[in-house]
């Protein structure tokens, strides 16, 4: 808890998982851990084992190469588009053979075509494609920080860093 406390209190830790979070090893690991919080149960082992060999991936929300006008997610020029695509909030778990299906489509083809984010078995990827179906643009800018702060919140009240030694 010192180490933390002085190398990465939980005001640091919210703060980082606002930077770009798709090469970061922990990445995979908060992600399953909003994936519970979705389901409202912790995965069994034998559950988390059967999706490592099924193959799960971290899955770009807005793709990673845009094939559409960026303008219209909210982003004014393609800098602005590369500081965001990585955060966390555009990220989500995603089976092996969805995300490849998924390929670079438009977020409103992947939210509303049943053979891409329908398909999952991730309850995370499901709420996030109802609660943006029918949106114009299904996903944005602003969408994107919104769900990296709620992300950034989760894992510091998951995860605290901060507190007594004895807590």
């Amino acid at each position: 808890m010192n180490i933390c406390q002085r190398f990465m209190p939980s005001e640091k830790f919210r703060s980082r998982l606002n930077e770009d979070m798709y090469s970061n090893a922990g990445t995979l690991r908060i992600l399953l851990s909003v994936e519970e919080q979705c389901r409202k149960a912790p995965y069994a082992i034998e559950d988390l084992a059967s999706l490592v060999r099924d193959g799960i991936t971290i899955e770009h929300i807005i793709p990673q190469s845009p094939s559409f006008g960026i303008k219209a997610y909210g982003f004014h020029s393609e800098v602005s588009y590369e500081e965001n695509v990585h955060r966390i909030g555009n990220l989500l778990l995603l089976e092996t053979r969805v995300n490849s299906a998924c390929s670079n489509n438009s977020v409103e083809t992947k939210i509303s075509t049943h053979k891409l984010y329908g398909k999952s078995g991730f309850q995370s990827v499901l709420a996030l494609a109802a609660e943006h179906a029918g949106k114009t643009p299904a996903y944005s800018r602003t969408a994107i920080l919104d769900r990296s702060a709620g992300i950034a919140n989760f894992a510091v009240d998951h995860w605290p860093l901060t507190g007594s030694i004895n807590e």
